[in-house]
């Protein structure tokens, strides 16, 4: 269901800041919605109306709106059921007769605190307004009218508790090893020590100001995911940051068939054979994602986050893709892919042991542009060397073979 808030006066409709005033996820849970918009310059009318407007106009809808706050402000705050809840001002001195004090209702600038004698200890009685007036004798907060304007303070020479919970506090000299505003889930600020810490939406760190370790100031921004962007420290940015290009590694590998038999293989990795003379070689490209380092953070360039791409380090039949078609590809549908099958790397060659009448062969199986299965095969070391094309191949288990691909798939 989709609704938008609408508010007019007189049929002056007022303007919603852009993509404040649409709103197309209602559901049945209770959820908190924000909106800013701007008001005309002047409004002839005693009473603003705000409803809502459903995208639906053919049926019938209920939308049950709870705790509504109205407040000026580009950011809304969090809510709060008390008279201070939007941002007024506290303001203290020395009580004064004529002077204009404030309850700090909606729309009055501040909310006033005066001192007036002293209390039973020898220290100036504090009294805060609860009626907003213009002061006189009558209504002084000395005066027989004074509940009716005053809230009298009381006093404590020390506190000392382990919990301490306040609607609000107006602190003159302050001292606080950690100083947190809002809930940890929502946009907020932390400070601590030379640390000052702004958190985004969902709590997740934005800014951090602070002083490392030899007093220099640094500057530190952050993504909406929290990965680290740029650093604005002592060393420079341009020392905070390493860049990769994407790039391409070849690797020329030999195709195993069913065609293949032990003497060609052999002849392959003792190097008889020229790799140009052969169908069964062929050079691939192997995908090495680039990626841009800032302030010891990794972002991939085709992934866009810390972790790179399932195309990373996967082999492909040409280097034409760049990381932009990546990005749009998907594997389900990719034709650039290596053909599928057992191979071998010709630069490894076999593993001969001298010690025994065995030599090893390792076989990679690939699906997809990379690897889904080893296999290494055992050839009779003898048999190796005489290059003998009817020798046996063994797999782990013993197994015996005239051809590799029987013991490959």
């Amino acid at each position: 269901m989709n609704g938008q808030l609408v508010a007019n006066a007189h049929g002056q409709q007022f303007t919603c800041a852009v993509g404040g005033n649409q709103w197309n996820r209602f559901s049945t849970e209770w959820t908190k919605h924000t909106i800013t918009f701007k008001t005309v310059d002047s409004i002839d009318a005693d009473r603003c109306f705000v409803h809502w407007q459903m995208a639906d106009t053919t049926s019938v809808h209920e939308v049950y709106i709870c705790m509504p706050k109205l407040e000026v402000g580009m950011v809304a705050t969090t809510y709060s059921n008390g008279q201070t809840s939007t941002k007024v001002f506290p303001r203290t001195g020395e009580w004064e007769t004529g002077k204009q004090y404030f309850a700090g209702n909606f729309g009055e600038p501040y909310i006033d605190a005066v001192h007036s004698g002293v209390n039973n200890f020898g220290y100036p009685a504090w009294y805060r307004c609860i009626r907003t007036h213009v002061s006189s004798d009558e209504n002084s907060p000395t005066s027989a009218n004074s509940r009716l304007y005053w809230d009298a303070g009381s006093w404590d020479g020390f506190l000392a508790t382990g919990l301490f919970l306040a609607q609000e506090a107006y602190i003159e000299n302050l001292v606080a090893k950690i100083l947190r505003t809002g809930e940890p889930l929502l946009p907020h600020v932390e400070m601590e020590g030379s640390m000052v810490r702004f958190f985004g939406n969902d709590g997740i760190l934005s800014i951090e100001l602070a002083t490392d370790l030899d007093g220099v100031g640094v500057l530190r921004f952050y993504d909406a995911s929290g990965n680290a962007m740029y650093d604005l420290g002592p060393q420079g940015i341009t020392n905070q940051v390493q860049t990769e290009n994407t790039r391409y590694a070849n690797f020329l590998v030999f195709k195993i068939s069913s065609q293949t038999t032990i003497g060609d293989l052999l002849r392959v990795v003792s190097g008889d054979v020229v790799p140009l003379e052969t169908a069964s070689f062929s050079v691939k490209y192997e995908l090495h994602e680039g990626y841009a380092r800032v302030a010891g953070v990794v972002k991939y360039n085709i992934s866009e986050n810390s972790r790179p791409s399932t195309w990373n380090m996967r082999l492909y039949k040409n280097n034409s893709y760049t990381d932009s078609m990546f990005k749009e590809a998907a594997v389900e549908t990719f034709t650039n892919f290596m053909e599928d099958g057992w191979y071998i790397d010709p630069n490894c060659g076999p593993n001969i042991d001298l010690g025994s009448d065995w030599a090893t062969m390792e076989f990679h199986k690939y699906q997809n542009g990379k690897i889904t299965s080893i296999k290494v095969l055992k050839f009779s070391r003898s048999e190796v060397v005489s290059n003998q094309q009817q020798a046996y191949c063994y797999d782990e288990t013993g197994t015996r073979s005239e051809t590799i691909f029987g013991l490959l798939d």
